[in-house]
């Protein structure tokens, strides 16, 4: 990782050497001022405390060897000392007291494992300021005092445990979930309701999870999303038959097409929601009768218009509407059928 050291603390605030190096100690500065800003004040202020590394989530900076004794974990009259300055390399997060943010918490992740391998420190070594006394000090707060579970859930994070946190597209047994990250760390996700991401619509339903294969029905409208829960549009063969979703940006993108569509010059029927005993916008092929009138429609679902067909052995006469020309039939003296 960068590690920037462009500055280094005040000879007045910390004891060169003399550190064993036997834990590291995370702490956060109280405040949201950045890691440079943190560190140019450890150099030109004389005060009575120090630390090790500095971060904010984008930098980085070491103000102090490893093996020097920074001025961190204190101690107070009437509190045990579990750890003392001579035992802890101490880093602090720029944090207001909020959980860390997905920078913060990768950044630190990155430096503890660095510190773990180069002063062979294990995991049971990493810990929170508040762990080296008898609970004096609530650093980092939000990891502090009874939130144990936070705490846990951080420490598996950062020395190599857990799983990676990043915000976006997440899966677990129930399917996949969208996650945002909010200004102060926390995350959110959509329930009942669309999203456009990356250019694509989906829908999350009431779990947060993303409709995957799957209908869904809004004010009578019907849509389908794909195997990448990704909104689909466009033909589309489902379960044995062809759809068509809408394809214009127009308000009703994705939506399920119904009755007459055309396209490239050809006609298809799909199913309209008034024909009970056939499946809701699936295209029609062979005979049907829609709006009344007996029509023809291929292979492709094209309906047969100003034409005769031969199917099934049978020649047909087709008006340029698409219907079936029914009733007898002569011809003139050319050969010419006469209608």
């Amino acid at each position: 990782m960068d590690i920037n050291h462009d500055y280094t603390a005040h000879s007045g605030n910390y004891t060169p050497g003399g550190n064993r190096c036997e834990y590291i100690a995370v702490h956060y500065t109280s405040n949201s001022a950045p890691a440079r800003s943190e560190a140019s004040y450890a150099q030109n202020s004389q005060h009575s405390s120090s630390y090790h590394y500095v971060l904010d989530g984008y930098e980085c900076y070491q103000l102090l060897n490893d093996t020097d004794t920074a001025w961190a974990v204190g101690t107070w009259p009437g509190y045990t000392q579990l750890i003392s300055n001579r035992q802890a390399i101490s880093i602090e997060v720029c944090n207001a007291g909020g959980s860390f943010s997905d920078a913060e918490r990768d950044q630190l992740r990155e430096l503890v494992a660095l510190l773990m391998e180069r002063h062979s420190i294990d995991a049971d070594h990493v810990v929170r300021h508040w762990d080296c006394h008898t609970g004096r000090k609530e650093c980092p707060e939000y990891y502090a005092g009874a939130k144990s579970n936070e705490w846990s859930e951080l420490h598996d994070y950062i020395t190599g445990g857990g799983t990676v946190s990043e915000y976006g597209w997440q899966h677990d047994d129930g399917g996949w979930w969208y996650k945002w990250y909010q200004d102060n760390g926390g995350y959110s996700y959509q329930k009942d309701e669309w999203q456009i991401i990356d250019d694509k619509w989906y829908y999350f339903d009431s779990d947060g999870y993303a409709l995957c294969n799957a209908w869904h029905v809004e004010d009578g409208t019907w849509y389908r999303f794909g195997d990448d829960c990704a909104l689909l549009s466009g033909w589309q063969f489902i379960d044995g038959y062809w759809y068509h979703l809408h394809t214009e940006h127009d308000g009703t993108f994705g939506a399920m097409d119904t009755g007459w569509y055309t396209e490239g010059g050809e006609a298809f029927w799909l199913t309209p929601d008034d024909e009970g005993n056939h499946v809701l916008g699936a295209m029609v092929i062979g005979w049907h009768k829609p709006e009344g009138s007996w029509a023809y429609f291929d292979e492709s679902g094209a309906m047969a218009r100003d034409t005769i067909k031969r199917i099934d052995g049978k020649w047909y006469i087709f008006e340029p509407g698409g219907s079936l020309v029914e009733g007898t039939f002569s011809t003139d003296e050319n050969g010419a059928l006469q209608l």
